[in-house]
């Protein structure tokens, strides 16, 4: 959502049948923090079930596999054993003589404990890229209860798994093969390339501050796109669904642009790719509900988390044209927080010889992603973020203490200078004459002749 215009979709698709669930899946989130923020939330089960699928949608996403239609082992999830004997269930019986008790049935489904769709939308939340080729509007099916059968061959009843879990991602249109289950690698090559070049982007950025990377993404994402109107007016029902995805960001074709979604993903993704030197430093995208004096409507959005705080990144209305565009959405954060609705407000304000308004713009987390984060996570910060260029002590500011003088014989050897600053900073030393003395980068000085 861009302020100046509202439009959201509502994906309301549940369809339960033959063990079978089709979900669309909602927002999707990330991480820079090891890439793994929502994968940590899940069980054993379901991360092994999560890095299984995981490595099979990052071929997918290469154009290495095309099927999209995605089997999960039971043994992946660490279930081996071929058959179940009551006792090994726990249970008085298995069968009742006429069919199989319901205490059985539901001892052999908590062997499994991985709940499918929640490791996809993990997956979501940790991936913002190798996924750019699912349909959003149609969703996923899953397989999440195996058929069992029993037998009675030795006198004592067994019960066993008789198939694996699966998940079914379907495809959209611009990247499908012959089915909806199916990629045409050929239509990879796009997003492969796009992907190179946001890593060049990071390669490019690698020497500067965590502050500096962190606006010279947002410049970049800016420079490359703007708000697709069109597409947010149609919702993907031309077939278009590359406006929600980072690929259409760095593809390098001006003509491709992005809906807020593809703004959030991919900044985060570059987050994703990058080294920062604050080991906290994390990037989620969080989607819910923007709201100004005159409108309201669904967004997705960025929250960053730099020197142990967090704050908002909003890169949609950080554009030209954007509510934003000045700065006041870009890693800041606000004392208005009510009932989980954050807002930022600022007052009329004057560029160069035009007079811009003041403004108010609110921000409520939907469930998903309070569901997928948590509290700590989610809370802004009550003031802007300061980098540390902003916020460091100018060195005039700087007094040093320890002797100004010192007469020495060159017999006497060598003697530590021991001046302090007052400030947190590293002294450096230096002799104006290094033939009579030398003195080492910790304050050591060596007499080597008479002088002065």
């Amino acid at each position: 959502m861009k302020t100046k215009k509202i439009y959201s979709m509502i994906l309301a698709m549940c369809l339960l049948f033959s063990g079978i669930a089709f979900l669309p899946v909602n927002a999707q989130a990330a991480t820079s923090a090891g890439k793994t923020l929502c994968r940590n939330t899940l069980n054993a089960q379901g991360k092994k079930a999560y890095d299984y699928i995981k490595a099979e949608v990052i071929k997918i996403a290469a154009g290495k596999r095309t099927s999209t239609k995605i089997t999960i082992p039971l043994s992946v999830l660490g279930i081996s054993k071929t058959g179940y004997t009551a006792e090994d269930l726990g249970v008085k019986e298995i069968s009742d003589g006429t069919q199989l008790t319901q205490e059985a049935l539901t001892a052999m489904r908590r062997k499994i404990s991985a709940d499918l769709p929640s490791v996809v939308s993990a997956l979501f939340g940790d991936c913002p890229y190798e996924l750019y080729w699912y349909d959003r509007t149609k969703g996923t099916a899953y397989s999440t209860s195996p058929s069992m059968m029993a037998s009675n061959e030795t006198g004592e009843w067994r019960l066993e798994f008789a198939s694996d879990l699966s998940v079914n991602l379907s495809v959209a249109e611009p990247y499908a093969g012959s089915n909806s289950y199916t990629v045409d690698s050929s239509k990879t090559t796009t997003a492969v390339k796009a992907s190179a070049y946001a890593k060049q982007i990071v390669s490019d950025n690698a020497g500067k501050s965590d502050y500096e990377k962190l606006k010279a993404y947002k410049d970049v994402i800016c420079k490359a796109v703007t708000y697709d109107e069109e597409a947010a007016v149609l919702q993907g029902s031309d077939g278009n669904q590359d406006a929600w995805q980072l690929v259409n960001v760095f593809d390098r074709d001006s003509s491709t642009n992005v809906v807020c979604e593809g703004y959030a993903k991919a900044f985060q993704y570059l987050c994703d790719l990058s080294d920062f030197s604050d080991p906290d430093l994390t990037c989620i995208c969080a989607s819910g509900t923007m709201s100004t004096d005159k409108e309201s409507g669904a967004h997705m959005w960025n929250v960053v988390r730099i020197g142990s705080a967090n704050y908002i990144a909003d890169l949609t209305n950080s554009d030209d044209g954007g509510s934003g565009s000045y700065g006041q959405l870009f890693l800041t954060g606000t004392s208005k927080n009510s009932s989980d609705i954050y807002t930022f407000s600022w007052s009329s304000f004057t560029v160069g010889n035009v007079r811009y308004a003041g403004h108010s713009v609110s921000y409520t987390y939907d469930a998903s992603t309070k569901k997928r984060y948590s509290a700590g996570l989610l809370k802004l910060s009550a003031s802007n973020y300061k980098s540390s260029s902003q916020t460091k002590k100018k060195l005039s500011a700087q007094k040093l203490t320890g002797k100004s003088a010192y007469t020495r014989s060159v017999s006497a050897g060598a003697f530590m200078l021991n001046a302090k600053s007052n400030v947190n900073a590293t002294l450096s030393y230096q002799s104006s004459a290094p033939k009579i003395v030398s003195v080492s980068a910790k304050g050591k000085v060596t007499p080597k002749k008479a002088g002065t």
